[in-house]
């Protein structure tokens, strides 16, 4: 990957091969350098991602003069044997997640706001409609296929009565750019409080509720996204006020009919995705019972 950094370095006018490099531990999907705390390269080193990783330059494209989005400097989309990269900005800053706990009220306030005028900077950019409803019973099968020798014939009963009811709750759509994965792990904040989203590589066109269903589940359970080196500083009750902000700073994000059918349902999928993972939790097959069950209820009564 070293001779591949090099060439993107020759190629590209605004680096030089004098410029320090440092490699940054990013996972196993992209490999990732920062020259002179200036430019981070991103290059796309699992090819299986491409298509990921063409969605994160195209929402780089669609949010290039965005305050709170990094500059996307060059970007190049590989075939054959060539790597897709990116060269964006490096933003000065750490994740909320490690200043969240020394942060007044006032302060938390004040970011939230940030946090929903960056929200509402990227949901003004509309998309084309597309059956939303058929998305979401898609991945829900597919999901529940992989695990349904975990449950009786009550639950998965239960679950199909779910599938057969979804087109009725996703009705009231606008479709909006989202993030797709909004955490604190994602935002940066400098020392004036000046806050950077990133990480694209989830962003699509959907509901703008959908950019609830990552947030909202942070807010309840803040560990679940934080960093190892992150988790020390987590505490839940500094959380649990963010949703009554949201609600009062960007109320129409809350305005869909049957909202907390939809949420269940984004819940119920987002567990099952995970749960072929971890077959053996207990705990997150008795949760993805609860939901089931509790969105039985919900739908008899509507």
């Amino acid at each position: 990957m070293e001779e591949y950094l090099n060439k993107i370095i020759s190629d590209n006018d605004i680096l030089n091969s004098n410029m320090k490099c440092v490699k940054v531990n990013a996972g196993f999907t992209n490999t990732v350098y920062i020259l002179d705390d200036k430019y981070i390269i991103k290059i796309c080193s699992d090819r299986g991602n491409k298509n990921r990783f063409i969605q994160e330059i195209n929402f780089y494209l669609s949010n290039n003069d965005n305050k709170y989005i990094p500059r996307l400097y060059r970007y190049y989309i590989g075939n054959g044997e060539d790597y897709s990269y990116e060269i964006i900005e490096k933003v000065e800053g750490v994740t909320l997640y490690n200043v969240w706990h020394t942060l007044s009220l006032e302060e938390r306030e004040d970011v939230l706001k940030l946090v929903v005028d960056m929200m509402k900077s990227i949901h003004k950019i509309k998309g084309e409609v597309y059956n939303f409803a058929l998305y979401i019973k898609n991945k829900l099968n597919n999901e529940m296929n992989e695990v349904s020798n975990l449950f009786d014939g009550v639950v998965l009963d239960r679950f199909n009565n779910i599938i057969k009811n979804i087109d009725r709750y996703f009705m009231d759509n606008d479709f909006r750019l989202i993030h797709g994965d909004l955490h604190f792990d994602n935002i940066l904040i400098d020392s004036s409080n000046n806050i950077k989203v990133i990480d694209f590589e989830r962003a699509l066109i959907a509901p703008i509720d959908y950019e609830l269903d990552i947030f909202l589940r942070m807010c309840y359970n803040p560990i679940k996204y934080a960093s190892l080196e992150e988790e020390k500083y987590v505490n839940i009750n500094d959380y649990k006020d963010i949703p009554k902000y949201l609600k009062e700073y960007y109320p129409e994000i809350f305005d869909f009919e049957y909202f907390n059918i939809r949420h269940l349902i984004y819940d119920l999928e987002a567990n099952l995705r995970i749960l072929p993972r971890f077959k053996d939790d207990i705990e997150l097959r008795d949760k993805v019972i609860e939901v089931i069950n509790e969105l039985n209820e919900l739908i008899s009564e509507v």
